[in-house]
């Protein structure tokens, strides 16, 4: 197809250059043959979107092709129809600006078929001979020239338009003809493969990273947000990791260019520590947030074999019962508060303890209080304060949350990791992955320490710490921080209370693990879940579990991409079903 484009191109030309009739007039061959082109162009979507009416997203691309194929077939005649007495400079403004609006929705129509062998290339090079085309007909434009230039100029953008045209009507019937793109990527490029399935197939669900801004997550504006992020951390990281013995700052900028054309964002490239890398096949294994937290994971849960099992894991309540009911150990709640009402789920005397308030749904611990006991049924509050059990109820229904909170025990630590925090709970993050026949594989585990929870210790730039956990021996590495502006720093004893961490066994290791397979033996209908897993004096208590965790830090603390890591292959086979179930989806439209 490309190639009869490129005939069809030099055929006009060639017409063009016998007839002898100047390249700007209305009857010119290269003129005539641009709003044939166009014509024919959108003759074509208009047939695929009575074709797709059914199919709702393929309507709605062939719908936007059709509005950037129509503005292309009128726009040498905008003028007139709207009766504009436009000329010049003013005559060149209004072209430009219809191009790029119909170059808009051309490829809001093709990056639905991004799947497919070169659409998307295609759609590169004829943006590519607008562009150009536009910049020397703006020359002609606002330059004239007696000795003749702005003749040649004119032939130029007129050619250029004439190729960029052609080049979209030819991207827009590859659309429905190529071939699929091959998606045979070995595990270990587990991240590449990812990234690719996430960006070809549109797999955007919402928008959670960088930012939530809806508009700001479409293609473009993505992409100016991801370099505001290179400007921003090579700005604040980059010296910092040159001084540690790293690239320097031009080697880092263009890293940071070629990755963010990936994807990969700066914040990535400096946790991960992808300056290191040796070359551009070295970050394939590596996967980011920019996928998974926008999209990707949620394709993996939906494609998921139907193994049956619980599936809701945000609701504390409904997780802790499903736990109790199949004997997961999980830590009790005592109390539910919502709508102004407090509603104790036990008698006083179960909360003569130090407590723990959470929210009912949600991950990651956003909203907690905790109740330290004094006395019998007294508590002291975060802020000092003190309180008895009936001013502890009413200030708990006073609070407004949007789902409730509910009261639990306040855990204490094993001896084993207590050095490794003063008043908050370390928490194991653990990661299972459903294998074919959906049993549960454990991939990492993580000692996390919640510093923000650590109201008396020193200030950082870190929230936390984590340690990568041998998950055969159980031995800990070094501690590392989950932001970019620690990224070369490395704990082998803890930062705060010297406790050492590197090289520590912990003996309780594979009691933790096996908390973490028997809940997802529970929870089956998840096919990645990283736990959240307290390590008491009465032994493991899972806390909650992430069906869409995050990757980037489990890469950090183990300083190893996921693609060569026992997730690799566990993962790939999971993106080969949502490879599977797109291409089913894009049969089903078809027929």
């Amino acid at each position: 197809m490309a190639a009869g484009g490129f005939l069809v191109l030099c055929a006009v030309l060639a017409i063009q250059e016998a007839s002898g009739v100047s390249p700007w007039r209305a009857f010119a061959p290269i003129e005539l043959g641009s709003n044939a082109v166009a014509t024919m162009g959108f003759a074509w979507s208009l047939l695929q979107l009575r074709s797709y009416w059914r199919a709702e997203q393929a309507r709605r691309a062939w719908f936007a092709a059709t509005l950037g194929m129509g503005l292309l077939s009128v726009e040498g005649n905008v003028g007139e129809l709207l009766l504009l007495k436009t000329h010049g400079p003013s005559e060149m403004a209004l072209s430009i600006a219809m191009w790029f609006v119909a170059a808009y929705f051309l490829f809001k129509a093709c990056r639905r078929y991004a799947m497919r062998r070169s659409v998307m290339t295609v759609l590169a090079v004829g943006f590519a001979a607008q562009v150009a085309a536009q910049y020397v007909g703006w020359l002609a434009a606002i330059e004239p020239d007696p000795a003749g230039r702005a003749e040649a100029l004119e032939y130029l953008n007129d050619s250029g338009e004439l190729a960029a045209v052609l080049a979209y009507v030819v991207a827009l019937l590859l659309a429905e003809f190529a071939p699929l793109k091959s998606y045979a990527f070995s595990p270990s490029e587990v991240g590449r493969k990812g990234r690719a399935l996430y960006r070809d197939f549109s797999l955007r669900n919402g928008g959670r990273y960088p930012t939530r801004i809806p508009f700001l997550q479409e293609a473009g504006a993505r992409h100016v947000v991801l370099a505001v992020m290179a400007l921003m951390f090579g700005a604040r990281v980059g010296p910092s990791v040159r001084r540690a013995g790293g690239p320097g700052l031009l080697r880092q900028a263009l890293d940071l260019a070629r990755l963010g054309a990936q994807g990969i964002d700066a914040f990535s490239y400096y946790v991960l520590s992808l300056y290191k890398a040796s070359g551009p096949r070295d970050v394939d294994g590596y996967i980011s947030r920019v996928e998974t937290k926008n999209g990707l994971m949620a394709a993996i849960n939906r494609s998921a074999p139907a193994w049956g099992g619980a599936r809701d894991m945000s609701d504390k309540i409904a997780f802790t019962q499903v736990c109790e009911e199949n004997r997961v150990p999980v830590a009790p709640i005592l109390g539910y508060a919502s709508d102004g009402a407090f509603q104790p789920w036990a008698g006083p005397e179960a909360f003569d303890r130090d407590l723990f308030v959470k929210d009912r749904k949600g991950c990651g611990g956003k909203f907690t209080l905790n109740f330290e006991r004094i006395a019998p049924l007294f508590w002291r509050d975060d802020a000092g304060g003190t309180l008895g059990y009936a001013e502890l109820a009413e200030r708990l229904a006073k609070l407004d949350r949007p789902h409730g909170l509910i009261v639990q025990p306040k855990l204490a630590n094993h001896p084993s990791v207590a050095l490794l925090a003063e008043t908050s709970l370390v928490v194991f993050r653990v990661v299972t992955c459903l294998d074919d026949l959906g049993r549960p594989s454990l991939t990492h585990g993580l000692v996390r320490i919640l510093r923000r929870f650590e109201k008396g210790w020193p200030r950082f730039a870190e929230k936390e710490w984590g340690a990568a956990i041998d998950i055969e021996t159980g031995v800990l590495g070094p501690l590392l921080g989950d932001v970019a502006s620690t990224c070369v720093e490395r704990y082998p004893v803890h930062p705060v209370t010297g406790a050492p961490v590197a090289g520590v066994r912990i003996a309780e290791w594979d009691q933790v693990a096996q908390a973490a397979i028997e809940a997802h033996r529970v929870f089956s209908a998840r096919p990645i879940v990283g736990w959240d897993i307290g390590l008491t004096p009465d032994g493991p208590r899972v806390l909650e579990g992430n069906s869409n965790m995050d990757v980037a830090f489990i890469q950090r603390c183990y300083e190893t991409p996921i693609g060569r890591s026992p997730l690799g292959p566990l993962l790939d086979r999971h993106l080969d079903r949502v490879l599977s179930v797109e291409w089913d989806r894009l049969a089903r439209e078809r027929s």
